[in-house]
């Protein structure tokens, strides 16, 4: 049990790490899109 949930709680964080990342991305390229 403990070595099927470790990686998948480590995967679950990894995927909400990259959606945080990537919207900031968007929004910054938005930013500037909006500027220009």
């Amino acid at each position: 049990m403990f070595l099927d949930t470790g990686p998948v709680c480590n995967i679950n964080y990894h995927v909400v790490w990259c959606v945080k990342y990537r919207r900031k991305i968007i929004t910054h390229q938005k930013e500037q899109f909006l500027k220009d």
